[in-house]
Parts: structure tokens; sequence; C-alpha cells
């Protein structure tokens, strides 16, 4: 919508996913709003907000929420709107954290991104690769890895959510999911 504070997203109303269990999570998707005045080039709306991973939330998001300012725990790919790069965000409503990614990941690309959590059953941490591609040739242009210690606690239960939202500003944000693939490593 072409309102402030709208948002569109994908998500998951079932929770399935904990550290005790351990997971893979991947999501693959196109970070862009729309094309430039001559209808060729994908622009980025200024303020725009990105999430793409785990929340302990099943509910629609808030358009015009920070997503370090949600009251949930939380393992995702995200920026908040006043952020230049993408972040991994992590930890508990109220204690969460964000680890950059660099100026390699700014958080108005128009590029394809990949974003693999892990976390093997009882993992006190959670591992993430995260990869640009490029939008036209699908070359890597960027990759990061780590890991998280700020992480929801063993018995969180969680769930998949993918969103954008425009923040404060009136124009309408757009999400290209490619594909969302989870799977718990034991049983829940």
């Amino acid at each position: 919508a072409a309102t402030a504070a709208a948002s569109v997203s994908w998500r998951s109303s079932r929770r399935t996913f904990a550290l005790a269990n351990g997971f893979n999570v991947k999501v693959h998707f196109f970070n862009s709003d729309g094309s430039d005045a001559a209808g060729a080039s994908p622009v980025s709306v200024s303020g725009r907000t990105t999430f793409a991973g785990l929340t302990s939330n099943t509910g629609n998001h808030v358009g015009g929420t920070n997503p370090s300012a949600l009251a949930f725990s939380v393992i995702a790919l995200a920026n908040d709107a006043a952020d230049a790069n993408l972040s991994i965000l992590s930890g508990v409503s109220g204690s969460l954290t964000k680890t950059t990614l660099g100026s390699s990941f700014p958080s108005n690309t128009t590029d394809s991104l990949e974003v693999e959590l892990n976390a093997e059953p009882g993992d006190t941490a959670v591992a993430y690769t995260v990869t640009r591609r490029d939008r036209l040739t699908g070359a890597v242009v960027a990759t990061a890895t780590g890991t998280v210690s700020n992480v929801p606690t063993q018995t969180t239960i969680m769930a998949p959510q993918l969103w954008a939202s425009n923040g404060a500003t009136a124009a309408a944000v757009t999400l290209d999911m490619v594909y969302f693939y989870f799977e718990n490593k034991s049983a829940i």
C-alpha cells in the first residue's frame, strides 16, 4: 500500500523451531520496491524495514515498527528504518542484539538475499550465512558468516516470518520470496 506504516509479509501461524531441537532455516528473497521513473531499475523505499528469520510471534507484523523494537524472541536478518546496513538480529524480548553485516550488505539493496540460520540440538549459539547475489546474473556479490550467542532460550518455540515495511514513507513496498526452507533436526 502507498500509505505510511504499511507492510507486506509471509508468516507461519505455527511455532515449530527451538534451539533444544536444532534447526536449519534458509530464505532467499528480493528486497526491491517498484522501479525507477523509466520503469527499468528497481528502487528501494527510504526508511524501509526488513525481517527474514524466526520469531516467537505468530501474529501479523505491525507496519512502522522497527525489528529491534520487537517484544519477541528472534533470530533473523533485519534492518531498522535508520540502518544503513543489514544485521543479524537475535535475542529475547527486551534484549535484542544487532550484529551488523557491514557495507557489503546495504539495507537498501535491490539484489537478492539468502540467509541461512543453523543450530544443532542443544546449541547455545546460532550460525548464520548471508549471501547477496546480483539481481540480474545471480553472481555472488558478498557473503557474510558468523555465530551469534545472544539467542532465545532452549525452549522458546519460534515460527518463520518474512516481512518488509515502508516505515514512515508513504510508498509501496514489495518482497519477492524465491524460497523459504526450514527443518527441525530432532522431534519437538
